[in-house]
């Protein structure tokens, strides 16, 4: 935006705010880079808390406590500016104020990037004090002379007790009212299953990027202090740093919301699959994610891994599932087969009984959950129970469907597939995803490739953005409900429900 000011010829500023917990993220230094570089007039407001959702973690919030806790450079600059006060005026005493400013800076805040990055630094200022912060913004805003940096330092959750003393907790809230879950959430079993492998194998390493609470992982801290990492807003590094730990053999298990790691796809590409190495992608929140709104949903996964080779990609119908298949995922690259994912969902699970001991998956192979002769429908991952109850309300109907949990998106479980496709030439795919490149468009390939003459209906999300709501209205929105699902194949095989008429009018 910047540049565009200065290439129109226009003198209005450009004010980049960005909290300590996002400055560590690669992106955010490339940008300082090249501002600082072409010392152009930027300022940039640091909100420097020392958090982002949960506490700061690496060199630059050590730095950043360094200069929050200068009070010797406080005070001698205030000291030095009395003095220089009385000193003539001019060109000359103006460069002696700089120079004499800059080196208290240099002696008494060790390290300070910012400048040494072409920006000149303003702060810290309390950024409660309403008066400080604005006379260092004016100060800020008539800065000519190149980019500059205003280090506002404030704390969490100011002036609300509750969030002062537990800022993790209070950094976002939910509704109140709502009925206790009876099910346990999916963060909490993914949490559990890692533990457990944390256990069982010493070479096993769990990373997060600065979400050490949403993953579920934060008790395990204190468990396995040399073995689970944060590496702060991080994706692309916690990517590339698994990568380089599973060449010395270590087992990493990579916790990284679906959204996010997006911003790792370049490494997941080059440093993962192209080298072939061998550790578990745990999406968390993948799907409709709900209140937190489009930044957030999870519904390009599937998409952006399944292209890449030897990946295998895994969704569970249910709590109990997702156990099981991290235990399959932690003995896929332990046994070095190649890099892993398993996608859940946000929320609760269904309440169903997780068995004492995890099983082991077969690799690419699905289960069929209920026969029927009409058609068939495949789900992969959270909506494989509402494609049983679409097909409890079509057989009232008499409709009979085939309900296939799929597990696997990579491979395909093509033995099975291609069988029913011979015997029942209606499919169904359903999935929390958009269908453009989802799990229903592999199934396609699929029969194609195979020459299988199938009636497809892909159920998923379409062309377009998910915004802020509830998973539940979402789902019914998109017809990833029972009701949705059952409605879509009456829609498109009205002759089934025709021929069924008189079974139903007799019954």
């Amino acid at each position: 935006m910047a540049l565009a000011r200065d290439l129109r010829g226009e003198e209005w500023n450009v004010v980049a705010v960005i909290g300590d917990g996002a400055l560590t993220a690669g992106m955010a230094f490339e940008g300082l880079n090249n501002v600082g570089h072409d010392h152009r007039r930027v300022i940039v407001v640091l909100n420097d808390n020392g958090m982002s959702i949960a506490p700061n973690v690496g060199a630059v919030s050590r730095m950043l406590e360094a200069v929050r806790t200068a009070t010797p450079y406080r005070g001698a600059k205030h000291v030095v500016r009395q003095v220089l006060e009385h000193m003539p005026a001019g060109e000359l005493a103006e460069e002696a104020r700089r120079r004499i400013f800059n080196s208290l800076k240099a002696l008494l805040i060790p390290n300070l990037l910012f400048e040494q990055l072409g920006f000149t630094y303003f702060g810290p200022v309390d950024g409660h004090d309403l008066f400080a912060v604005e006379n260092v913004l004016a100060k800020a805003r008539d800065f000519r002379d190149g980019p500059v940096f205003v280090h506002v330092h404030t704390q969490k959750g100011h002036g609300y007790g509750p969030a002062e003393d537990d800022n993790v907790k209070w950094h976002g809230v939910s509704a109140t009212g709502a009925a206790k879950a009876t099910a346990p959430q999916y963060t909490a079993v993914f949490a559990d299953a890692v533990r457990e492998i944390l256990k069982s194998d010493e070479r096993t390493v769990a990373i997060t990027a600065a979400m050490p609470g949403g993953t579920g992982m934060l008790p395990l801290f204190s468990e396995f202090p040399q073995r689970v990492i944060d590496v702060g807003i991080c994706e692309q590094h916690a990517v590339t740093m698994a990568a380089g730990l599973a060449t010395q053999g270590i087992v990493p298990v990579v916790a990284i919301y679906s959204t996010f790691l997006q911003r790792g796809f370049d490494q997941v590409l080059h440093d993962v699959a192209v080298q072939d190495l061998s550790f578990v992608f745990a999406m968390d929140r993948a799907g409709i994610v709900g209140d937190d709104g489009r930044t957030h949903q999870g519904l390009y996964d599937i998409a952006y891994l399944r292209p890449l080779p030897g990946f295998t990609l895994m969704a569970p119908k249910d709590e109990a599932e997702l156990r099981d298949m991290l235990w399959t995922a932690h003995h896929h690259a332990a046994a070095q087969r190649g890099p892993i994912g398993v996608r859940f969902p946000r929320g609760t699970g269904f309440g169903v009984t997780i068995p004492a001991a995890p099983r082991e998956l077969p690799i690419g192979v699905s289960e069929t959950l209920r026969e029927g002769d009409d058609l068939v429908i495949i789900a992969y991952g959270q909506p494989v129970n509402a494609a049983l109850e679409a097909a409890e309300t079509l057989a009232r109907e008499g409709l009979q469907a085939t309900v296939v949990n799929a597990r696997f998106a990579k491979p395909l479980d093509a033995e099975r597939l291609l069988a029913l496709a011979a015997r029942t030439p209606r499919f169904v795919t359903v999935e929390e995803h958009v269908v453009a490149g989802g799990f229903g468009s592999a199934v396609a390939e699929l029969l194609h490739e195979r020459g299988a003459r199938v009636e497809l209906e892909m159920l998923g999300i379409p062309d377009e953005h998910v915004d802020h709501g509830a998973q539940k209205l979402w789902r019914r929105h998109y017809g990833l409900d029972a009701e949705g699902i059952a409605a879509a194949v009456r829609g498109r095989w009205p002759q089934l429900v025709r021929a069924h008429e008189p079974e139903r009018t007799a019954g």
